[in-house]
């Protein structure tokens, strides 16, 4: 389980995110380093979080690794990795007309 700290800071930062008016370049880039920080913070905690769910990780966790394949572990997010991989999804979203 996630702590209650994490909480505290997702909606402190979440804050922040929403306070962020426009879409000029500074104000984007400020949206996303503030969006990386709460993720930074989520994929330090999820190796935590799946071993109290009884989920077996690696000894030594990469950065990479906990960024991507134990987030979307912790979050049941397989599913919809596949979804947004596979090629019919591409072209669906892309707006590209299909190569088949």
């Amino acid at each position: 389980m996630i702590s209650q700290n994490f909480i505290h800071h997702y909606n402190n930062w979440n804050a922040k995110v929403d306070s962020i008016i426009g879409d000029d370049l500074p104000n984007v880039y400020d949206r996303y380093m503030t969006l990386f920080v709460i993720y930074n913070n989520l994929y330090n905690q999820v190796p935590a979080a799946l071993i109290t769910k009884g989920i077996a990780i690696p000894n030594q966790i990469y950065d990479n690794k906990a960024a991507t394949d134990l987030v979307v572990q912790y979050l049941g997010g397989g599913q919809y990795t596949f979804k947004l991989t596979s090629k019919r999804t591409y072209w669906r979203y892309t707006g590209h007309n299909k190569p088949y």
